[in-house]
């Protein structure tokens, strides 16, 4: 064993002699291992931490969440059965018959105003059950949980807060449990701080509050579905037992509460696992397909370097011989070869993980950027895993195991060849190309692979790049330039619906007067945002149709300022005006509720009816507006009702703001704010472009990913092919200078030398073809207006890479057509 160890060794300390000696070498080498290890480690932590790792819960596994299911047609003609959140009541009866887990509770997601200070702000907040943290088994890293008495009962109000919140705004002071906070103006007296990290189920919870605050006017309500429950399994309660005893459960709700809305179909309830929904199906197709991304770029590195090699080894081959000439046997040389390769993996990952360091806290921190522009476009767990990603042990040990097979993939093929030279002809030989034609052959088709592996990630980016350009160009229904939007949500302890409406109101006239301010306007949501809220419509004067069978609709709570600060259109009829707040009730739709509903007709002066915002007695079409699109850049405009903010007033909103500089007007308008009332924080200040980025942040995040790892394969595969070319004109150094000895003009060694270049180019563009095929179909689901199969992308692809394929083999070619003759002819 000592002396395998020393033997070893000595590899060791040869190997880094040899490296030092050719100092240009491994500094490339190392160069391109580490980008290639650090983007494939960068983006492992990204999946680790999005789909593989454990939620930060101990035993996650047993964590389910549970959710009613609302049968077809129940509410939304054409559309499956959907999750239904839960009421209080209906939890109840849920709990209290439940027997396979060790406990369920509810939470609820929301908005707090922290006052009280001088700038105030809005606070992420979980109202949450009794048990909610003893079924996270989680306990505050100060301080304690809510006692059994304040989780039943709604006595002296306290809150749990978070520990960034600790840090921001308690400096850390572990008095602060003596201390209290300001939520929408009620003291509330701190319990608790919740440890590092930890957000709740909702991803991004700063405060908490027992659901008991709520009041049991809204607790009481049966059909006031506004609470997700989550449980935990008790221990030797299998998923099938699990799964059997949910839709008993489901059953027993149904009969204990039957549903307001008539429907063929039962209402039910279903379980997931919270590791089986941690991420949309359309996020976890995202991240697989960068992973294979630099999965494929990590290969390209793997054959651009064992190019690398096999031309260094062209250098060696007769050091190689006198040292099998001395007694060393073929694997003796291949094993030093292969430890001269694990030495360069060594450093390529340990520069790799640099790289993945810098990369992994990129994308940790792209998603939760995202979510802040659109409340909702990062699902709550999903914001808990990308919270995960980092550089830990795992991703170091992934980092070490893809170095190990780096070095394999790359070194172990040269280092074969390179042992098994002739001896006889490598030791007469007065070059390093004794035997290199079969290497040099080798190292052409190791450039056609890098060829092939180049065009799979261009094709991909440019089908990507395609998609983001359709996206752009779609139609949205409105004007984003110039247009800034905030949010504001106000107390519903403070503020009634008539004080809500007045206040809001006072706010769009207040900044409506600011110089440069064009239009302001008033909706709950906002275009693209795919959180708007939906309901059904009936039409009192056409026959009725079933329950459950109503056409739905989106809701928009509005006033004219919107419309005039976006710029939508009228298209017909009259805007809502000064409406009383008790007059006629008015309605504006879309062209696509007027073609829907519609048909043929003119719907200006018919009756509507809308099941929600106090619109079920009735309304009257009063006018037409054009289309917005409001669920995504992606998805097609659908039926859309507007209703006057003046007749159905809500508590929150987004205010729109046109002005030529938009940006510059946000520190007048919180001034406005401030001054109407000081507690009042102004949250989601965005304009509309950001809003219009941001609902592209996935297909260009995609696309500028392969955008960049097509650029570093063109690069590699440029690098290789002028490796070749280069290597070409030296052997062929003797026969260039023959051939114009013998007439042969500039122009024609050019056009000869040229030539080889075009062989390892096509096969590579041939054999690369069908795999981009391959990966077009994977990429399909995220495209948009685009066919997997792109003949103009297919083209310009394949044009990139020949363009740069050509202009690396010109170098060389030009240098050999410079060559004079009798200076060819002389070497060696």
């Amino acid at each position: 064993m000592g002396g395998m160890l020393g033997s070893i060794g000595r590899d060791v300390r040869w190997g880094i002699r040899a490296l030092a000696r050719r100092p240009l070498y491994a500094l490339l080498a190392v160069l391109t291992l580490g980008l290639g290890i650090g983007v494939n480690t960068a983006i492992f932590s990204l999946l680790d931490g999005a789909l593989l790792r454990p939620l930060p819960f101990p035993d996650s596994g047993r964590l389910m969440q549970v959710v009613l299911r609302v049968p077809a047609n129940q509410f939304f003609p054409g559309q499956e059965p959907r999750d239904m959140v839960w009421s209080h009541p209906k939890f109840e009866t849920f709990r209290d018959a439940q027997e396979v887990f060790e406990g369920v509770a509810l939470y609820r997601d929301s908005e707090l105003n922290l006052t009280g200070v001088e700038q105030p702000e809005s606070l992420r907040a979980e109202w949450v059950g009794p048990g909610y943290l003893e079924i996270l088994r989680t306990a505050p890293l100060l301080g304690r949980p809510f006692s059994a008495e304040e989780e039943s009962a709604p006595g002296t109000p306290v809150a749990l807060i978070g520990h960034e919140l600790w840090l921001s705004r308690f400096g850390g002071d572990r008095g602060v449990l003596e201390e209290t906070v300001e939520l929408d103006l009620v003291e509330h007296r701190i319990v608790g701080v919740m440890p590092r990290g930890f957000r709740g189920l909702t991803g991004n919870a700063q405060v908490w509050v027992p659901l008991e605050r709520l009041g049991r006017e809204v607790l009481d309500q049966p059909q006031s579905h506004s609470f997700s429950l989550v449980g935990r399994l008790e221990t030797g309660v299998t998923p099938q037992q699990a799964h059997a005893e949910i839709e008993r459960l489901g059953a027993l709700v149904h009969d204990a509460f039957q549903p307001r809305v008539a429907a063929a179909d039962p209402w039910s309830a279903q379980g997931h696992f919270l590791e089986e929904i941690r991420t949309d199906a359309g996020l976890e197709r995202s991240i697989w397909l960068l992973f294979a991304a630099v999965s494929f770029f990590l290969l390209l590195v793997c054959v651009n370097l064992a190019g690398l090699v096999l031309a260094r080894a062209m250098e060696r081959q007769r050091e190689i011989a006198v040292r099998m000439s001395l007694g060393a046997g073929r694997w003796r040389v291949a094993r030093q070869l292969v430890v001269e390769n694990l030495l360069l993996a060594a450093l390529g990952g340990a520069l790799g993980l640099l790289v993945a360091g810098a990369g992994a806290g990129v994308l940790a921190r792209m998603a939760p950027q995202t979510a802040q522009a659109f409340r909702g476009s990062l699902q709550p767990l999903t914001a808990i895993g990308f919270a995960l990603v980092e550089v830990d042990l795992r991703v170091v040990l992934f980092a070490a195991s893809v170095s190990l097979l780096t070095a394999v993939g790359f070194g172990l093929l040269p280092a074969l060849k390179a042992s098994g030279v002739d001896l006889s002809r490598s030791l007469k030989a007065t070059g390093a190309a004794s035997d290199g034609r079969s290497l040099a052959r080798w190292r052409r088709w190791l450039v056609s692979i890098e060829v092939a592996l180049a065009l799979v990630l261009v094709s991909g980016a440019g089908l990507t790049m395609r998609s983001l350009g359709q996206l752009y160009s779609a139609d949205m229904g409105f004007d984003a330039e110039g247009v800034l939007t905030l949010r504001v949500k106000l107390p519903q302890q403070q503020y009634d619906p008539p004080r809500a409406r007045d206040f809001f109101q006072e706010f769009e006239r207040e900044v409506a007067a600011l110089p440069g301010i064009e239009a302001a306007g008033f909706n709950i949501c906002t275009p693209l945002s795919a959180a708007c809220n939906g309901t059904v419509a009936v039409f009192p004067d056409r026959p009725e149709v079933p329950r459950g069978q109503e056409p739905p609709v989106g809701m928009h709570y509005v006033d004219d300022g919107y419309f005039q600060a976006l710029k939508i259109p009228l298209i017909r009829g009259e805007w809502f005006g000064s409406r009383h707040p008790d007059g006629p009730k008015v309605v504006l739709v879309n062209q696509t509720a007027a073609r829907e509903f519609w048909p043929g007709e003119d719907p200006v002066g018919r009756p509507v009816q809308l099941y929600s915002g106090g619109f079920h007695t009735g309304a009257t079409v009063i006018g037409v507006v054009g289309d917005v699109r409001y669920e995504g850049l992606a998805t097609p405009p659908e039926a859309a009702a507007y209703v006057p903010l003046a007749q159905s007033p809500r508590t929150r909103g987004f205010l729109f703001v046109r002005a030529q500089s938009p940006r510059a007007l946000a520190p007048a308008i919180a001034e406005v704010l401030r001054r109407l009332d000081p507690n009042l924080p102004m949250t989601q200040v965005l304009t509309m472009d950001d809003r219009v980025r941001a609902a592209a942040d996935r297909t260009r995040f995609l696309s500028g990913l392969l955008g960049l790892f097509a650029a570093l394969a063109l690069g590699l595969s440029a690098l290789g092919l002028y490796g070749v070319m280069s290597y070409l004109v030296g052997q062929k150094t003797r026969e260039i200078g023959l051939r114009q000895a013998l007439g042969a003009q500039k122009r024609d060694i050019l056009r000869h030398v040229m030539g080889h270049s075009l062989t390892p180019l096509a096969a590579g563009i041939v054999g690369g073809g069908s795999a981009a095929l391959l990966l077009g179909r994977w990429l399909e689901p995220e495209l948009y207006q685009v066919r997997a199969f792109d003949p103009v992308t297919m083209a310009l692809a394949a044009a990139v890479i020949l363009a740069t394929g050509l202009a690396a083999g010109f170098l060389p070619a030009r240098r050999a057509s410079k060559l004079e003759p009798m200076t060819a002819l002389r070497y060696e």
